[in-house]
């Protein structure tokens, strides 16, 4: 299966999206954090996942299931989370 083009030029961005998103939320966390992006297009039939991380892979899948788990716990959700 050929790579979209739309697919192609998301992936050349991720680069910078992750080192702003990095940079930013370590600024306002007050110490480095780890993040792994997720990026799926809306409305594109059959599209594919893509991602983006500043940690290891393994390490990446680990935060994900984590937070996977948790969100089948009912806990409350930080205010960021609710659109204004």
């Amino acid at each position: 299966m050929a790579i979209r083009q739309s697919d192609r030029q998301l992936s050349q961005q991720l680069r910078k999206l992750i080192d702003h998103a990095e940079r930013d939320a370590s600024r306002a966390y007050g110490a480095r954090v780890g993040i792994v992006m997720v990026f799926v297009p809306f409305d594109v039939p059959d599209s594919e996942a893509q991602y983006i991380a500043n940690v290891r892979r393994e390490d990446g899948v680990d935060m994900l299931r984590k937070l996977f788990a948790r969100w089948n716990i009912p806990i409350e959700d930080v205010p960021a989370h609710e659109k204004q």
